[in-house]
């Protein structure tokens, strides 16, 4: 019979009719055949069927006859399914039967109407590519988007994975406006997944220290290494350890005070006034000493016998004997402890401490057992108070000895019937007060002319750093208005100490040097141990009986009378 259905056709069976398969339709009833049913059309479709109509295939999709369809190409007609666009490709109208690759630079998903633009930092080589690859380590996209390659930075600026640009450095380098730079020596300059090394991050070494994050210079710490911890702190007391900071981690803080390389806290007022009273006893007690020996050298054997004639004899031998070495090495201590404060080299610890406790004792250093820095609060121009404590106080000494020589000289003079005796006893305490002025002048000519020559030894200016005193960083230098207002003084003292002592010396055994190095009577030559050793003895004994030079024994002693200048 007839097939009266729509999408359907007669069948030469009895009362059978077939339907039109998928990807065809029929509008049309009473079909006799299959070639009735009528293919759809380009970028329609018929999943279904017995269908009378085909559909449209959308946007994003194109026809196919084959579900799993993957390659983005269908058929132009009788299209059994509509398929998705598969990623890298596009469809951006419907009705479509193939799909559109995506231009280099753009990528897509299943399905869409259009391609993206690869994102920040991601490329695109080829067209038809699914996704954005991300550039790599050391490369940047060559566009903001749609880039389509990724060129390679120029070195030393580098990049992070994935990076639009070569916005940081290689190590070793570090940054700034937009250019690298190499890393400063005995600097770190490092780069990792959270930042980028920049002038203000640079790591500084252990024992070297910078004026701040801002600066790139990164300087030794020469005399006190252990001071300058490093590392990148944001502020100059940063790269210092606990308690330290200024340049070269120099300067303690407030309440502590510099004890070899590091800062101690101060004692409490208690403990102050307590090394005051100390101070003040050992003072006392020195002035007490002075006074009794030079009452015994007077009238040793009236008021005490402790000594045998024969035994005082060998007590002086002794003192004659232990004298010039007791020089020598006292020179040579001031010297030598003095090396860690003058040349800027890294002494080995021990050395360090020896230097400090040998200048404790022979440069005078134990008078400062009270720290400046917990005396008085004071973290600028401190050099100035020193200078003037250390020059002026023997100043002070010596006058008082002039005082108190010519007070005693008077008493002598007007208490001494005998006008032979009291000469006598004049010129015994002239020979024990010169002795005593050239013994004080000889101990103290080293540490003050130290304290002297510091005030002109300055470190040179760097990089935000003005030049200041060697020795004390809290003092600057030609920069300061008060190190200007100090600097007669210093030279004055220059005069006084370095070149004045000296001087003093030399015109004393210049004016006495017939004396020191006398002309034998009995042979008439003077005495010269590489000629005579014996008119040399001679003229030793000679030399020893002169009342006129006994006063500067002190200076020449200890020296052939060849070398009355040395």
């Amino acid at each position: 019979g007839q097939c009266e259905a729509f999408g359907s056709y007669y069948s030469c069976e009895i009362d059978i009719c077939h339907s039109c398969p998928q990807g065809t339709y029929s509008i049309l009833s009473g079909a006799v055949s299959e070639s009735a049913c009528i293919p759809c059309g380009t970028g329609t479709f018929s999943n279904e069927s017995a269908s009378k109509a085909c559909s449209v295939c959308g946007a994003g999709y194109y026809t196919s006859d084959v579900a799993s369809d993957t390659d983005g190409s269908g058929v132009p007609s009788g299209a059994s399914f509509c398929v998705a666009c598969p990623p890298g490709k596009y469809g951006q109208t419907g009705s479509s039967y193939v799909c559109t690759d995506c231009a280099a630079g753009y990528s897509s998903s299943s399905g869409s109407e259009n391609c993206t633009a690869c994102a920040v930092g991601k490329f695109a080589r080829y067209s038809g590519t699914a996704d954005c690859g991300d550039c790599e380590k050391g490369r940047s996209a060559n566009t903001l988007v749609a880039a389509v390659r990724c060129d390679k930075c120029n070195f030393p600026l580098t990049s992070w994975k994935g990076a639009t640009n070569c916005s940081i450095c290689e190590d070793n380098y570090y940054i700034e406006d937009n250019a690298c730079y190499p890393c400063p020596q005995n600097g770190i300059c490092l780069w990792g997944a959270s930042r980028n090394t920049a002038i203000t991050n640079i790591e500084v070494e252990r024992e070297f220290w910078r004026v701040g994050p801002s600066y790139s210079s990164i300087l030794p710490c020469i005399s006190n290494p252990a001071a300058c911890v490093g590392g990148n702190y944001s502020s100059e007391w940063g790269y210092c350890q606990e308690n330290a900071g200024g340049p070269y981690c120099m300067i303690c803080e407030k309440g502590y005070f510099r004890e070899g390389e590091s800062c101690e806290k101060c004692g409490s007022e208690g403990d102050l006034i307590f090394q005051l009273c100390v101070a003040l006893g050992l003072l006392i007690l020195f002035v007490m000493m002075v006074i009794t020996f030079r009452h015994l050298r007077t009238h040793g054997y009236r008021i005490i016998d402790l000594f045998s004639s024969v035994k005082m004899d060998n007590v002086l031998e002794w003192y004659h004997l232990v004298k010039p070495k007791f020089k020598i090495n006292v020179v040579f201590s001031q010297i030598a402890s003095d090396f860690p404060g003058q040349f800027p080299f890294q002494y080995p610890e021990l050395f360090t401490r020896i230097s400090n406790e040998l200048s404790s004792i022979f440069s005078l250093g134990f008078i400062a057992f009270l720290p400046e820095e917990c005396v008085w609060d004071a973290r600028k121009d401190r050099y100035y108070r020193t200078l003037l404590a250390v020059t002026s106080a023997p100043l002070v000494v010596v006058a008082m000895g002039i005082f108190l020589y010519t007070t005693r000289r008077s008493w002598i003079r007007k208490s001494t019937a005998n006008k032979k005796e009291a000469e006598m006893k004049v010129e015994n305490l002239y020979t024990f007060a010169m002795e005593a002025f050239l013994a004080f002048t000889y101990i103290i000519f080293v540490p003050c002319s130290q304290a002297t020559l510091a005030y002109f030894a300055c470190t040179e200016e760097v990089e935000g750093l003005h030049s200041f005193l060697e020795i004390d960083a809290t003092t600057e230098c030609w920069s300061s208005h008060e190190y200007k207002l100090w600097l007669p003084y210093a030279l004055a003292m220059v005069f006084v100490y370095p070149f004045g002592i000296p001087f003093l010396y030399l015109s004393l055994l210049r004016r006495h040097r017939d004396g020191i190095d006398p002309i034998v009577p009995s042979t008439g030559m003077r005495g010269r141990m590489t000629q005579d050793a014996m008119n040399t003895h001679k003229a030793i004994d000679i030399r020893h009986k002169n009342r006129a030079i006994k006063p500067m024994t002190f200076l020449f002693d200890a020296y052939e009378p060849q070398f009355w200048w040395w």
